[in-house]
């Protein structure tokens, strides 16, 4: 694929943002942009998304010059232009099957963020509705506009 454009590069830095002031204080894990998660041995898959969040336990875990064994806690997609539908479905469907607890899909051209849980929960969310994980993320609250404005 090509690389991205400017907009999908100052998104993925807004979200970076957004999680390390909130988990700066609380330790609650690492976020990373652009590191390979290996999510399957027996066809090796190793996917990238353009952030990621570990849980700390996890994290603790992680070795420097390897692929981390396993999906993130969270996924994070922004979608590019050239994206196709069908491959990017196919991510998440990876990235939940290998263990992620949720996906978030940001489409800046509808400004929409989906999100994908692993117990089959789909929300569509925009403007001043809340990005929330809960579960991984205790606290931690965003509205979709504040990563696309």
């Amino acid at each position: 694929m090509p690389p991205p454009m400017a907009r999908h590069g100052s998104l993925v830095y807004r979200i970076i943002s957004l999680l390390a002031d909130f988990l700066r204080q609380r330790k609650l894990g690492a976020v990373f942009s652009g590191s390979g998660f290996l999510l399957s041995d027996e066809p090796a898959v190793v996917r990238a998304p353009d952030v990621a969040f570990v849980r700390a336990d996890r994290a603790a875990h992680m070795r420097p010059d390897e692929y981390f064994q396993g999906a993130p806690d969270l996924a994070i997609e922004v979608v590019s232009p050239s994206e196709v539908a069908s491959e990017l479905m196919r991510k998440v469907r990876q990235y939940l099957r290998a263990g992620s607890d949720t996906v978030w899909v940001v489409y800046p051209r509808t400004e929409e963020v989906h999100v994908f849980e692993a117990s089959g929960a789909v929300r569509v969310l925009t403007g001043q509705q809340l990005l929330e994980a809960p579960e991984i993320l205790p606290g931690f609250s965003a509205p979709v506009s504040a990563l696309l404005e």
